[in-house]
């Protein structure tokens, strides 16, 4: 039998230590099957290959026509299709029974299966194997000693292809495996990363949105924290001003009361102890007249000093003061000192005028310069200050409720007032700051500040500042408009009052115009600047008139008798 009929009967080819199965897969099945006695179901577990698994052994087949084995039998049944992969022409009959001998399985394949399977493959052309004479060739073998050279030869080459099938199985082995290895491996390998990426990312962006939320909880509590400091810092500032400004209006208070109960009190009490004096006072009624010296002319007269002209100015005070009401003594300011004799007044000589210089005689009324007065001008915030507590001196008042800065401007042209006023204190703008801009405000005082002086040029004007309001959403605008007014005061040269100490607590229920209390504030800044700008505890008033007012009667009485002496010498 030649080579190429041994490949035509034989699909099983061992070459490279790998086999194959050169027919198709429906062979082979039936080969395993039948031939292999290996039963079981063929499953695909993946592209390119089929699986028969069983206890024993696994077979693969591949679509290259690799075959490969698996199990705990995969030696056996490899060892028997190298076997009988590598039969050849010259020895294939020659194979006996014994030469498949060491297959422990029952169920392992026999030559009258191999041959069968031969047979029904329609290859009846081909030498079968004899199981008949594999088991003659057999004992030949093992009785007959002297067996010929042929037959040695024959079974060395039988030992030493069996041995080379063995060790080619083991590399086809080793090799498939290795390739097996790699392809998972490297699958594994692939999926693993995919995993391990996956899994990251996943992990990245649970943790960048939960870090990201963190965040913005954070940023949020801290805006938070932020504007609770911003706020409590701007109620404390505020409350510290209010505080100091509260302190400060206080003593101020405190200042003009004590003030003007001192000078009630001392006025009464000295108004009452001169009249007294006056009125208990013994009369002489024997007075020695003396001759009239020959250098003295006898038109001469002796003036003498009224004592009671300093009563006319405090009768004048506590009249216009309408705090003392239910305290003040009416006093006639035409009360004479009692005259004396013509006799004796013609006997006084010229060196006994009196050294005070703003009375002289009965007649030193007359000749007194009457003092300016001072105009207040405003809208509805000045309604309740009363001008009899802004000063002693007369003070014209000038209401103009509702109107605007620039309609109060022009009222002033209607003002008259003669002599031009000492002081002038303008208070307006609380009607602009709704419904104007704050450079419109401002440009309104402007124009009001300018009128002024051209009305009154000889006069010190006084601007008043804004008083706050309740409402919250112009308080700032407020304070802008008088920091910027009090630089355009500062410009032109006029007094800016400001009323930032009047807070909600002296607003009425309107909301915008003054209570009790913010008129008293609002009338004690103007007195102080009233008074140039000193402060309340230095405007005590002067007490020397009333005080002295025993002194003088007294120094004029020693003037009187000094006269009378120098008259009898």
């Amino acid at each position: 039998m030649s080579q190429g009929d041994i490949t035509k009967i034989n699909p099983l080819s061992f070459t490279n230590r790998k086999l194959k199965w050169l027919g198709d897969f429906d062979l082979f099945e039936k080969f395993v099957n039948d031939t292999l006695n290996i039963k079981g179901e063929w499953k695909v577990p993946r592209g390119g290959c089929k699986q028969l698994k069983t206890k024993d052994i696994t077979v693969r087949w591949y679509e290259n026509r690799s075959v490969l084995l698996d199990g705990p039998m995969k030696d056996e049944y490899s060892d028997i299709l190298q076997r009988i992969a590598t039969i050849s022409p010259n020895n294939i009959s020659n194979l006996g029974v014994d030469d498949f001998a060491d297959v422990s399985p029952t169920h392992m394949p026999s030559l009258p299966n191999i041959n069968n399977f031969m047979v029904n493959t329609n290859m009846s052309s081909a030498e079968l194997l004899d199981f008949d004479a594999f088991q003659n060739d057999s004992a030949h073998f093992s009785t007959n000693n002297g067996a010929t050279n042929g037959s040695e030869q024959t079974l060395k080459e039988i030992s030493i292809c069996v041995e080379g099938n063995a060790l080619d199985d083991v590399m086809n082995r080793l090799n498939a495996l290795s390739n097996e290895f790699e392809i998972y491996k490297s699958e594994t390998t692939i999926v693993l990363n995919e995993l391990v990426d996956g899994y990251e990312i996943r992990n990245s962006q649970v943790r960048d949105n939960q870090l990201a939320q963190e965040n913005d909880l954070l940023k949020k509590a801290n805006m938070a924290l932020k504007s609770d400091v911003h706020k409590l810092e701007c109620l404390l500032s505020e409350t510290s001003s209010k505080l100091v400004a509260a302190e400060s209006e206080k003593a101020s208070l405190v200042t003009v009361i004590r003030l003007m109960n001192e000078d009630c009190a001392n006025a009464v009490k000295d108004v009452g102890d001169n009249v007294r004096s006056q009125t208990t006072q013994p009369r002489n009624p024997w007075c020695t007249v003396h001759t009239r010296s020959e250098n003295q002319k006898g038109n001469e007269v002796t003036r003498l000093h009224n004592q009671f002209s300093s009563l006319e100015d405090e009768a004048n005070e506590l009249n216009n003061n309408s705090d003392f009401d239910a305290s003040v003594i009416n006093i006639d300011s035409d009360i004479q000192q009692p005259t004396l004799s013509q006799n004796m007044s013609e006997s006084t000589s010229k060196s006994t005028e009196p050294k005070d210089d703003r009375t002289q005689g009965t007649s030193g009324n007359s000749d007194r310069v009457p003092k300016k007065g001072i105009a207040l001008i405003g809208d509805s915030i000045i309604k309740n200050v009363s001008p009899v507590k802004l000063s002693k001196r007369k003070v014209y008042k000038f209401t103009y409720p509702g109107k605007t800065t620039i309609e109060i401007t022009n009222e002033l042209a209607k003002i008259n007032i003669k002599p031009d006023p000492s002081h002038v204190v303008i208070h307006a703008g609380t009607n602009d700051v709704p419904v104007e801009s704050i450079d419109e405000c401002v440009g309104n005082m402007e124009k009001l500040i300018t009128t002024a002086k051209q009305k009154f040029p000889n006069s010190k004007i006084r601007i008043s500042g804004l008083t706050l309001r309740q409402d919250s959403d112009l308080i700032s605008k407020i304070e802008e408009i008088n920091e910027k007014v009090q630089s355009l005061s500062s410009k032109h040269d006029v007094t800016f009052i400001s009323n930032m100490s009047i807070d909600e607590t002296c607003l009425n229920s309107s909301g915008l115009h003054l209570n009790a209390k913010g008129t008293v504030i609002l009338t004690t800044h103007f007195i102080k600047f009233l008074r140039d700008g000193q402060s309340l505890s230095s405007l005590r008033p002067q007490k020397h008139s009333r005080q002295d007012f025993p002194k003088n009667t007294i120094n004029h009485l020693a003037e009187l008798l000094n006269a009378i002496m120098n008259v009898n010498k």
